[in-house]
């Protein structure tokens, strides 16, 4: 019982540094979008500033990481990579395709791709 309270633990702080991250990234988007940028540009700015901070947030502080960047970077790049592939392939689907706001459509996979994430990195990235 102690790996599931431990799981609970990571997957709490990562879902704290996540609120940050979407603060910071969303907010960027939003201000972005409203900066009259094209919602792609704008997702792919956004998302490398929420970036940079969830590297830090996590190796420091949700999964401890000693390992040195060199090792692990890459892979929190692949992991956070494939995550905004699958947002930026996805996205003008819902915005082009189901006629979805931009900003509306984007919430959705603030909620899904989370979780893909924290699997990614708990067991690949920062393992």
């Amino acid at each position: 019982m102690v790996w599931l309270y431990n799981i609970s633990l990571e997957f709490f702080k990562f879902a704290l540094v996540g609120v940050l991250n979407t603060v910071i990234g969303y907010g960027m988007y939003y201000i972005l979008l409203h900066l009259k940028f094209h919602y792609l540009p704008a997702l792919i700015i956004s998302f490398m500033l929420g970036l940079m901070n969830s590297y830090f947030c996590n190796k420091y502080w949700v999964f401890t990481s000693e390992q040195h960047f060199k090792r692990e970077l890459p892979k929190f790049i692949i992991v956070y990579t494939a995550t905004l592939a699958i947002n930026a392939i996805l996205l003008p689907v819902f915005v082009e395709v189901l006629k979805i706001d931009p900003r509306i459509a984007q919430l959705f996979f603030l909620l899904f791709l989370p979780i893909l994430t924290f699997l990614g990195l708990k067991y690949w990235g920062f393992r």
